[in-house]
């Protein structure tokens, strides 16, 4: 399938970020299933979000988790206590203002995080693992290349993925 066949053609452009948006849901939607049907450690969805947001960008703040997640901040709060009484993540004050705090998944969320994340991958690590090299070759160039692309899109997502990516 040869999506985009011509240099600077929007047409041809539309149609592509619409294929990568689609193949996007759908891997996220698989994931998604995979998380779902395992139930991890009594975690919901939002609780395993939350969790792998956390554990990828410590010391985050309640309103960064809940913006993140697209939840409002009770409820977003209301996961994140789940979690500190769960023992998977700490709320501490922000050194120097006592108002703001900071949340940091602890060794035993991570523990959960990093078990639960190779449990969801390992269906696609197995069909992966059956790919020639040179399509998994293709794959990894293809990834290399979104992420180039997203780091060019300007809303704030890409902005926060454009400082960590430098």
């Amino acid at each position: 399938m040869k999506l985009f066949a011509k240099e600077n053609d929007p047409a041809d452009a539309t149609l592509l970020a619409e294929k990568i948006a689609e193949v996007g849901f759908r891997l996220v939607s698989r994931l998604r299933d995979e998380i779902r049907q395992r139930q991890p450690a009594g975690l919901t969805l939002s609780q395993f979000r939350a969790l792998a947001y956390i554990a990828h960008h410590a010391g985050v703040s309640l309103s960064q988790v809940a913006e993140h997640q697209g939840l409002s901040m009770p409820s977003m709060s209301k996961v994140v206590q789940d979690l500190v009484v769960a023992g998977y993540v700490t709320r501490e004050y922000v050194p120097g203002n006592r108002r703001a705090l900071m949340i940091t998944v602890t060794s035993r969320g991570a523990e959960i995080f990093d078990h639960l994340r190779r449990e969801a991958l390992a269906g696609l690590q197995t069909v992966l693992v059956e790919l020639p090299a040179e399509e998994r070759l293709m794959i990894e160039q293809s990834i290399l290349t979104l992420e180039h692309v997203l780091a060019q899109l300007p809303n704030a997502h890409c902005a926060q993925e454009r400082r960590e990516a430098s």
